[in-house]
């Protein structure tokens, strides 16, 4: 039971450690990027003063008189 136990820690451990040292890459990102479309209805038609929104970011946009928009 004694070695089980140890056994155990140890895995903890060196997962804890493994975790600490892998490269975070999706921290170390710090480009920013654009986004931009065209809102339709069915019919293939703009929508006038469409509201797009990003969530959870909250950001929002309304959509110009040719259905396109452009978050930043």
């Amino acid at each position: 039971m004694r070695s089980k136990r140890g056994f155990l820690y140890v895995l903890v451990f060196m997962t804890l450690i493994c975790n600490l040292l892998r490269p975070t890459t999706a921290l170390a990102q710090t480009a920013r990027g654009t986004i931009t479309g065209t809102v339709k209805d069915p019919t293939n038609a703009a929508l006038v003063g469409a509201l797009v929104e990003i969530q959870p970011l909250g950001k929002r946009v309304v959509s110009d008189n040719l259905g396109q928009f452009r978050i930043a």
